[in-house]
């Protein structure tokens, strides 16, 4: 039951945040926040973003559980212990098939969501587009890709430690009143739900703050890239291409 509810807040929250990548752009595009307006626009472009990244994220379970069954199912069978050596092939094969699903999911967001926004087209038409980019520009491209997926996880890790440090400063007053009060036994059930979810909340909140500037940097970082591999794509014309920096140079 808890987790069905999950799942739906889940994939609620992944829909809407599909249609909110093609409201930003929007708004990035024309210079005005009309959140009603672009919302209506674009929910058709967010639901085939949604299912796409549903089907790519269903593609890649169903090999992971494949895998999953290949490595340990004649274990099961045998009522053998797993060895070390097929938990770390286990592991490796998984951190692989990660690598390309990682960059599907990022040049998706990055590039083919922009395309779609700017020639109004679908989704596979977007990526036809975004791979005809990316094989005229293959060393940038290449650049690009290896480092997103490097500031990526600097960032994860930068992130993950500022959640760790604001889930012990609220996990120590917690555990103050649980301690106050006698153990978790003597809270009503409710108190203690309330509890548990304002932590949670607070949590949330302060990791949620702490991105903004990374995936702000992170989001203009690639808009800038997709702008310099073709024009017409450009949402950010304030910025200066890396080309005018070299001509001033030269004279």
């Amino acid at each position: 039951m808890i987790a069905g509810i999950l799942l739906c807040i889940g994939l609620v929250y992944l829909l809407f945040n599909g249609i909110f990548q093609f409201i930003f752009i929007k708004a990035l595009g024309t210079g005005n926040i009309r959140i009603r307006t672009y919302f209506r626009e674009s929910t058709g472009p967010g639901i085939r973003y949604f299912a796409f990244l549903f089907l790519l994220s269903a593609l890649f379970l169903a090999i992971f559980l494949i895998l999953a069954y290949l490595l340990f199912a004649p274990l099961l069978i045998t009522n053998a212990d797993p060895a070390l050596a097929g938990i770390l092939t286990f592991a490796i094969l998984i951190f692989i098939l990660l690598i390309p699903y990682l960059i599907i999911l990022m040049l998706t967001t990055d590039f083919v969501v922009p395309i779609m926004n700017i020639d109004r087209c679908g989704i596979i038409a977007g990526w036809r587009r975004c791979l005809h980019l990316l094989s005229t520009e293959k060393t940038e491209a290449t650049l690009y890709i290896a480092m997103k997926l490097i500031l990526a996880i600097c960032v994860s890790i930068i992130l993950s430690l500022v959640m760790v440090v604001v889930g012990i400063g609220v996990g120590i007053p917690l555990m103050g009143i649980l301690i106050a009060a006698g153990g978790p036994e003597n809270i009503p059930l409710v108190a203690m739900g309330l509890l548990f979810a304002a932590s949670v909340a607070v949590v949330t909140f302060c990791g949620l703050m702490a991105s903004v500037p990374f995936m702000t940097f992170l989001r203009t970082y690639s808009l800038y890239v997709l702008g310099d591999f073709d024009e017409r794509y450009t949402l950010l014309p304030d910025l200066p291409s890396p080309d005018a920096g070299e001509a001033s140079e030269e004279v």
